[in-house]
């Protein structure tokens, strides 16, 4: 078979999902993991995939393109009758597109024809804490921090035996 990729000649395999019906291409992986449950992505519905569901959806989807279901016959007139259904493409029945109901409008009330923009006093806006408060509750912080790593030194030392060096430096060893 000169020109066939090796990909083109990979078995495909398909699922649909039982609620919304989306047909998915299963990769060999996948399928030499059944039965799994699978989730599908457009509905978000989560059934069970057997081998048997897979096949039963292979041979109904081979039906519906051929037009008539396998009759089990012998490979000597299967030739002739894949030529037949190539050379005479099949009636698909002709079915009218619904028109689109137009969407009635949203009722819209009127917005006010002026509307008067609020007024703000640069009095009434006040920075609260002022910029000394604030460095002075950081400092008060920073200060109390240091003096729990002093406070607490031999738990952090058991801890975290490398600051016993810093310890070790100001005499606390």
């Amino acid at each position: 078979m000169r020109g066939w990729s090796e990909t083109a000649m990979k078995r495909v395999m398909r699922a649909a999902c039982p609620n919304c019906e989306a047909v998915y291409v299963l990769p060999d992986e996948m399928a030499a993991r059944l039965p799994a449950a699978v989730r599908c992505a457009a509905c978000l519905h989560v059934w069970d995939l057997t081998p048997d569901a897979v096949a039963a959806e292979a041979e109904a989807e081979a039906e519906a393109d051929t037009g008539s279901p396998d009759t089990g016959s012998s490979d000597t007139g299967a030739p002739d009758a894949a030529a037949k259904a190539l050379a005479e493409p099949a009636a698909e029945p002709v079915v009218e597109p619904s028109p689109i109901p137009e969407p009635s409008p949203l009722p819209v009330s009127d917005p006010p024809l002026v509307v008067e923009p609020r007024k703000i006093s640069a009095a009434s806006v006040e920075l609260w804490p002022s910029e000394r408060v604030q460095w002075i509750v950081s400092g008060g912080v920073l200060l109390v921090l240091i003096a729990l790593l002093f406070a607490l030194h031999a738990p952090i030392g058991r801890a975290w035996p490398p600051m016993l060096r810093l310890y070790g430096l100001f005499g606390l060893g």
